[in-house]
């Protein structure tokens, strides 16, 4: 396997946008965590919570993927010179030459789970959540290969916790395979009911120091805890790889 070379990089989560923002953050020990104001019933917990997805619309020729995960890596890109440095590996290999690896766990669910909040009286989802593009896993990865003018190979990694390491593993491959002479790697995920709900399962279910499994959680949702432990992160991570 040949050494790969990162040649332009950007982060974003609730801490801050852009590596700037990121590492005043660390140096301050400012934390991107806040009480849970997300979804209809918000649950007692800690989230991280992105600033300005709710007011960042996508651009209107991108609109067919309006969602709250697509905003996420939207937003992200615009950090850090990464438009630039995507649009300068275009101009040097072309568009056809440069393959995108994106690894989410939750994609754009969040849009397919307020559809079905919002059915009509004949069960259809509501017009403005009819858009087949965000009602799939590759949702986000499409869009991306969509925004940055890209036309080579577009993989989405959904392995969980996994994805990042798997993501840049099949970059790697398809640069020695000679599919592609660069490739954008990234990884985006955003809040959503689903990442509440398995947060909560596995809180109640892990087993405790002593190696026994917690009680399970009660059934009424009066009688949750005041504060669970779980959290939940929005987060982008953006690079462009190539060989060295």
């Amino acid at each position: 396997m040949q050494p790969l070379c990162i040649t332009a990089f950007t982060a974003t989560c609730a801490a801050g946008s852009g590596r700037a923002e990121l590492l005043r953050a660390l140096d301050t020990g400012v934390t991107g965590l806040r009480p849970n104001d997300f979804g209809r019933e918000p649950l007692a917990t800690f989230v991280g919570r992105v600033a300005g997805i709710e007011a960042a619309p996508l651009p209107s020729e991108l609109s067919i993927y309006e969602c709250r995960n697509n905003r996420l890596a939207w937003l992200g890109l615009a950090h850090d010179g990464f438009f630039d440095a995507v649009a300068a590996a275009r101009a040097r290999h072309g568009a056809d030459r440069i393959a995108l690896v994106l690894g989410t766990s939750t994609s754009s669910i969040g849009a397919t789970e307020e559809a079905y909040t919002r059915l009509t009286p004949s069960g259809e989802f509501p017009e403005d959540l009819r858009c087949q593009a965000v009602h799939t896993p590759h949702s986000t990865g499409e869009f991306l290969q969509r925004a940055l003018r890209l036309n080579n190979v577009a993989v989405t990694v959904a392995t969980a916790c996994s994805s990042s390491a798997k993501a840049f593993a099949q970059a790697s491959r398809l640069l020695d395979l000679g599919i592609a002479d660069a490739v954008v790697v990234g990884g985006v995920d955003s809040l959503c009911g689903s990442v509440f709900s398995v947060s909560i399962r596995w809180h109640w279910s892990r087993p405790n120091r002593a190696g026994r499994s917690m009680p399970r959680a009660p059934a009424s949702a009066s009688a949750r805890p005041r504060h669970s432990r779980c959290w939940s992160a929005r987060t982008v991570t953006t690079a462009v790889v190539q060989g060295c």
